[in-house]
């Protein structure tokens, strides 16, 4: 019996494990449902497949987000409800800022940025 029940909570949690919009390491936030998630994209950056995740904000949010970050945002990824749409978006020149309006309430959002310049300076060498 109790072999049993291991295996069955064993089971339960590997099919918990691998369902779609499981977080894994690395990965993005789970925002949700996939269909109320709308990104809107800032023109004047693209990183394409390399932009990174950053954490998720969520709660008391209402129609508009006001967002400021540390790195140049390439997008915004905004879960909202049924029927939902951009009513208006607006990002910085430096790509630091951004303002984004929906036309219903925003349930979380995640900012999404290019990875930080890996390239340094060489070392120097004493002479």
């Amino acid at each position: 019996m109790k072999k049993r029940l291991l295996m069955g909570v064993l089971a339960t949690s590997l099919a918990a494990a691998m369902l779609p919009g499981a977080v894994v390491a690395g990965s993005a936030p789970n925002q949700g449902n996939p269909a109320m998630v709308l990104t809107v994209d800032n023109p004047a950056v693209a990183c394409g497949d390399d932009a990174v995740a950053g954490t998720k904000v969520e709660g008391g949010l209402g129609r508009i987000v006001d967002i400021l970050s540390d790195a140049a945002i390439d997008k915004v990824t905004i879960k909202s409800g049924r029927r939902a749409d951009d009513r208006g978006a607006w990002f910085s020149d430096d790509g630091l800022h951004a303002w984004v309006e929906l036309s219903k309430d925003v349930s979380n959002y995640v900012v999404w940025s290019c990875p930080p310049d890996d390239e340094q300076d060489p070392p120097q060498q004493d002479t």
